[in-house]
């Protein structure tokens, strides 16, 4: 049975990666309707997956910056499903240097950091403030690597700085059971349920404000996997 496991899960892996490449030759020859692209592309992969979302709390419209759970690829496509806006995701350099599918990265001007640099931090600052200023949301997954979704590993410290240094309107956002949908480390498939849920905005002027988030995204986390039956 595990060899059919593995099967079905490389066969939707096949399935996303040629919609990723439709996708990429779209954002370069409709360079105007870009997002709209990536919106179709996301409720396409998700219905494909078998991925049935829902909604929880309202994205506020002055948002600067989502900081985000991680636990699977899903959970890029379950946000970008969440809103209408125009997001601007943090990405390691891996990604977008990978052969034609790094232009997933390229094509829409996503950020892309060098882990280990020390001009990092500087790069990441100076690419948010254009993003900003082009009326897109940061999306940024401060654990850094993805988990099993059970619960958070604390948080780095570069989302935090990048949030004081910028004085960003913050607002957390808890993602919950995309990897049990698809979980691309040990290649699992299994269409289910999942969840992404905006708490509110934070006041970043407060002492302890980025181990306050944290503790809330936990508890949201731990509430929505029972709620969803993951826990």
């Amino acid at each position: 049975m595990r060899i059919f496991t593995y099967l079905n899960a490389l066969f939707h892996v096949l399935i996303v990666i040629m919609g990723l490449s439709v996708l990429i030759v779209y954002m370069y020859i409709f360079t105007k309707r870009k997002y709209e692209g990536i919106k179709f592309w996301c409720k396409f992969e998700s219905t494909i997956l078998g991925m049935k979302l829902d909604f929880k709390g309202k994205l506020k419209a002055d948002t600067q910056i989502l900081i985000i759970n991680h636990q699977s690829m899903l959970d890029i496509l379950s946000v970008e499903m969440a809103t209408k806006r125009h997001l601007a995701w943090v990405s390691k350099e891996e990604i977008t240097n990978l052969f034609w599918l790094g232009h997933i990265n390229k094509a829409p001007k996503q950020i892309t950091i060098k882990r280990g640099d020390k001009r990092a931090l500087q790069t990441l600052i100076k690419e948010a403030k254009d993003r900003i200023a082009n009326n897109r949301i940061l999306c940024i997954f401060p654990e850094g690597t993805r988990t099993k979704g059970v619960k958070m590993i604390k948080f780095k410290g570069g989302s935090k700085i990048l949030c004081e240094k910028l004085n960003l309107k913050v607002q957390p956002c808890v993602v919950t059971g995309t990897n049990h949908v698809f979980d691309s480390k040990r290649l699992v498939h299994r269409p289910g349920r999942a969840r992404v849920v905006f708490l509110p905005q934070v006041d970043i002027s407060k002492d302890g404000w980025y181990d306050d988030i944290q503790t809330a995204m936990h508890k949201q986390l731990a509430k929505d996997l029972k709620e969803l039956g993951y826990a």
